[in-house]
């Protein structure tokens, strides 16, 4: 029997850790015909691109952050003109990510880059 007593509490993953689990799982279902990449940029602000494999530009931004996305809370926002989302902590980013990711404009970005021809 285990008695081991977690005194950590709940460790949080970095928003940007979570988002790149999410690109690999994007990738893994489209057998690595999507590509993906996160980008930073200065002051912890990211971006996670995503294109055809046989691409030579990556300029498709599903997911952007706004200022500092290091820690909680922080601004995200979908593509590059969508509404931005305060996120407060762990559990809203991976409530809005979800909201985000399986919406129907990111499907249609996708269902785009993989029927395009290169």
């Amino acid at each position: 029997m285990n008695n081991e007593m977690n005194l950590w509490g709940d460790i949080l993953l970095p928003p940007r850790q979570i988002l790149k689990q999410q690109a690999e799982i994007l990738e893994k279902l489209t057998n690595n015909i999507i590509k993906t990449e996160i980008k930073c940029a200065d002051y912890g602000e990211y971006q996670l691109l995503i294109s055809h494999s046989n691409a030579i530009f990556n300029d498709n931004i599903l997911i952007a952050t706004i200022y500092k996305a290091n820690n909680y809370p922080f601004i995200i926002q979908q593509g590059h003109y969508g509404k931005q989302i305060e996120i407060k902590d762990q559990q809203e980013y991976i409530e809005q990510l979800r909201l985000i990711l399986s919406s129907n404009d990111t499907r249609d970005v996708i269902t785009n880059i993989l029927n395009y021809e290169y």
